[in-house]
């Protein structure tokens, strides 16, 4: 039987470009390494053996603060330059590229790692998530995605704090402690809201930081919807058993 070569979308080409990714090099004509390919070795070789990544996080001072442009225009590889560069915004922005159009790559974890020791709190997030979920590329142990979720909310990222809310309110990683999950969560809620409020309304509901609070719950939902949440307006809205528009 002769098999037929599955066709591989054009922005998927673009961006096996940008990152040398072997798997498409026949498919996209594309070659080996790459400007990812450096960032891979560099982010790996100044890690050492079971090292968490939380002790390098922040150590090396990001060349600009905030870019992304090419990113946003979908530039991939000048998207993946500025990572390259030590733009630690082009590392998160590149590393969600990657995991939108090559799923479970793990090269997507050496731009979090990147990024993570260029200062920016969401790809410290991003890598502690990756080790909760067992993402190909994330090294680490629960302690460790503790930690991370520890310094990207003391630099104000409400997805960190979120994180790092559901890990004490459950003792993954941190030890268990449901008060203290509940203030970080209300301070960062008021603060931060998005991914903040929404872990609030959650654990709320679920009863993990003390007895059930439906209407505590809401206002959580409320709150997070309110600054552009999505995830948090459905919870608000199935909360309340309104039908959530489609």
């Amino acid at each position: 039987m002769t098999s037929r070569a599955r066709r591989v979308p054009a922005c998927v080409c673009l961006l096996a470009g940008a990152l040398g990714a072997g798997l498409l090099v026949g498919a996209c004509g594309g070659q080996p390494g790459g400007v990812l390919g450096g960032i891979t070795r560099r982010s790996s070789s100044g890690r050492g053996a079971g090292e968490c990544l939380a002790e390098r996080a922040g150590s090396r001072a990001p060349t600009a603060a905030v870019s992304g442009e090419a990113c946003q225009r979908g530039e991939f590889a000048a998207c993946g330059q500025e990572c390259q560069d030590d733009v630690g915004d082009g590392c998160v922005r590149m590393a969600a590229l990657v995991e939108a159009q090559l799923p479970d790559d793990p090269r997507a974890f050496a731009l979090y790692e990147r990024g993570c020791v260029l200062g920016n709190a969401g790809a410290c997030t991003s890598y502690g998530v990756g080790i909760v979920t067992r993402k190909p590329g994330a090294s680490g142990d629960a302690q460790c995605a503790g930690q991370l979720f520890v310094i990207a909310c003391s630099a104000r990222d409400a997805r960190g704090c979120g994180m790092l809310g559901v890990a004490l309110a459950d003792g993954h990683g941190l030890p268990k402690d449901p008060s203290k999950a509940r203030a970080v969560l209300e301070q960062a809620c008021g603060e931060l809201a998005g991914f903040a409020c929404n872990s609030l309304g959650y654990l709320l509901e679920q009863g993990r930081l003390g007895p059930p609070d439906l209407a505590a719950a809401g206002a959580a939902y409320d709150r997070g919807c309110s600054s552009g949440h999505a995830k948090s307006c459905e919870d608000a809205q199935r909360l309340r058993g309104s039908p959530i528009p489609r």
